[in-house]
């Protein structure tokens, strides 16, 4: 396995693991001191992925500039092997187990097109509310998101024609725009979904409405030379000052203080959280590494915990006691998915980056060739 300078795995993974953790306490109505409850809840998975993205993805931008293909070669080999799979094996269980009995053929394939394609952007087909949680997989909606982000990023770069600077100030104003755009969607309200409608939810699970989150790790990732030492080695004293922060604000947080220092509260929390995610990426280097020992589960664990815990639920097994055998589930399938899917379709994509180089180079070779031989009137050197 290739060894990391950072410990964004091991990030990705604690990630997950909140997310997981979070959604088994919910669907199994696990009992949890409201101290530890509060505290999982300050720690958003969902807005840490977002923010390594962020970072990750400009860095891989500005790496492959000049060779597009390259860029999203990588970003396909990443995220769609694991999402067909996942959504392939819920396609076959839910035909054994009868689940689309009379349900229209098209309505069938239109689902699973739009889940293999983008996670299905959030969208949850009625025929599946009878089944488990009613939910098929909640947490795709994320990727959808991710996929739009990778698009639209090396469109922004092309910006930067007119000066680093200039970009810089792009990335500010959109970020600045998708929170205001959040906001005025109802975001000091998010995850309720039972009062809001269909366009307040559709802002909250599409980039347009995440679009901050992202754009944090963009930033930090381009002011790293004046942020790096900020964070690097430092976060034990990130964390501290982070948890801190969401204590001391909760009361004016939860309304106390009016709609306009809760929404401050809130952009300057999540920004703390994305500096904290940094910061844990370059401190104790070699931790996620000696870990992990180079492998990433994070995004198998991510895709299959909620159909493991679906199954767990429609069977009678939806009771407390059971989580942690539904989240042991859930590790074991992100550990398969890694083992014989991913880490063989990263093995790809490092094989065709370095195809490309070696093609790179042999066609620099013969138009060096070209220069030698052609003299400087158009005559052969011999």
């Amino acid at each position: 396995m290739k060894a990391h300078r950072n410990n964004f795995d091991l990030i990705r993974l604690l990630a997950a693991l909140q997310v997981a953790a979070y959604h088994g306490i919910t669907h199994f109505h696990v009992p949890i001191h409201p101290f530890l409850g509060s505290l999982l809840g300050s720690f958003p998975g969902v807005q840490s992925f977002f923010c390594i993205s962020g970072f990750l993805i400009a860095r891989s931008v500005e790496r492959n500039r000049d060779d597009f293909k390259t860029y999203a070669w990588s970003r396909v080999l990443r995220v769609y092997p694991a999402l067909i799979v996942c959504s392939t094996i819920w396609l076959g269980l839910m035909l054994a187990l009868g689940v689309f009995h009379g349900v229209e053929w098209w309505r069938v394939v239109s689902w699973y097109l739009g889940a293999a394609a983008i996670g299905g952007s959030g969208i949850n087909p009625d025929f599946f509310r009878s089944f488990g949680m009613g939910v098929w997989n909640a947490a795709l909606w994320t990727v959808g998101v991710e996929i739009a982000f990778y698009v639209l990023l090396p469109i922004l770069y092309l910006m930067d024609r007119w000066g680093a600077a200039f970009l810089d100030r792009i990335f500010c104003v959109l970020c600045l725009a998708s929170f205001a755009l959040f906001l005025g969607f109802n975001g000091l309200n998010y995850g309720d979904t039972r009062h809001f409608g269909g366009l307040t939810k559709a802002v909250w699970f599409s980039l347009p409405g995440n679009l901050w989150m992202l754009l944090f790790g963009t930033i930090i990732h381009r002011q790293f030379k004046r942020l790096g030492p900020l964070l690097s080695g430092k976060v034990l004293w990130w964390l501290a000052g982070y948890i801190a922060l969401v204590f001391a604000t909760r009361g004016l947080a939860s309304g106390a203080g009016g709609k306009a220092i809760e929404a401050a509260i809130l952009f300057i929390v999540r920004l703390a959280l994305a500096l904290l995610t940094v910061s844990a990426a370059f401190s104790f280097r070699g931790l996620g590494d000696f870990l992990l020992r180079g492998n990433d589960i994070s995004y198998g664990l991510y895709v299959y915990h909620l159909p493991v815990y679906n199954l767990f639920i429609q069977y009678g097994l939806g009771a407390a006691q059971w989580f942690p055998l539904a989240l042991a589930g859930g590790i074991l399938c992100g550990c398969a998915s890694w083992i014989f899917l991913e880490c063989r379709m990263l093995g790809l994509k490092d094989r065709f980056r370095a195809a490309v180089k070696t093609d790179v180079k042999v066609k620099t070779q013969e138009t060096r060739s070209d220069i030698l031989t052609i003299g400087p009137q158009g005559g052969t050197i011999e």
